[in-house]
């Protein structure tokens, strides 16, 4: 019982937002990230939100989860069975090139809010649903080290679970664009005609992928801005 106790005083408390440091270096972490070769490993963990935006909505709408797929290339795929046609499987479909900018500006606004320790634990839980739901090697190579990480964080002070937090959150939103313009440069040579974007259009019949492709760079976008205000907004002294 004390252990309980102990765990949800901590859920409900208030940590220390985030200091001017930490967003700058939070914010170049993530440029290094997405803007250098170390991409190519750090891809794979917006794989792994990508599925699980699929996965998310797929289990919102009512559709039953067979499992997730990730492979070497940083490709991956969620397999849900239902109805192929409507608006759950149209959802669930948009969901994987919007997950990483919903999830960064998310974590975002809980670290705006002070509550690093919550937003650790609920992508801690999420990373154990999206390992249980893992059906291939590849995809428990990448996972166990991201919940296991994500587990130690946990153990550690205030200061590193919000520092760990922004950091998360500026990777997220600033990388979530790249997979973006990478799609459309492979639509472009013919190289993607099973995308989320050509399957969106598909089931939409009057949407182009094109379309879709814009709609998921706008998101991104207005995803980034928003983190930044949410990251920045108690830093600039109000207007007396």
């Amino acid at each position: 019982m004390e252990l309980v106790n102990g765990v949800w005083e901590k859920l409900i408390a208030v940590q220390a937002k985030p200091e001017t440091w930490m967003l700058v270096t939070a914010w170049v972490i993530a440029f290094l990230l997405t803007a250098t070769p170390l991409w190519q490993v750090a891809r794979n963990a917006i794989t792994v939100v990508h599925e699980g935006g699929h996965a998310l909505m797929a289990v919102l709408w009512g559709r039953r989860i067979a499992g997730i797929k990730l492979h070497s290339d940083t490709s991956g795929v969620t397999i849900s069975s239902g109805k192929p046609y409507g608006l759950g499987v149209i959802f669930t479909t948009a969901a994987g090139y919007t997950a990483p900018a919903a999830l960064g500006l998310f974590l975002a606004y809980l670290s705006s809010e002070g509550r690093s320790f919550l937003a650790l634990v609920i992508l801690g839980v999420s990373m154990v649903l999206i390992f249980l739901s893992i059906r291939n090697l590849w995809g428990i190579i990448v996972t166990v080290p991201l919940t296991v990480g994500l587990y130690y964080i946990l153990q550690l002070n205030d200061s590193v679970q919000t520092f760990a937090l922004i950091a998360v959150a500026a990777f997220l939103t600033v990388a979530s664009t790249r997979p973006i313009i990478e799609l459309q440069r492979a639509r472009n040579k013919g190289e993607a005609e099973d995308s989320d974007a050509d399957q969106l259009q598909k089931l939409t019949f009057l949407i182009p992928g094109i379309l879709w492709v814009g709609f998921f760079l706008a998101f991104s976008l207005a995803a980034n801005v928003l983190t930044v205000w949410l990251m920045t907004k108690d830093l600039v002294p109000p207007v007396s």
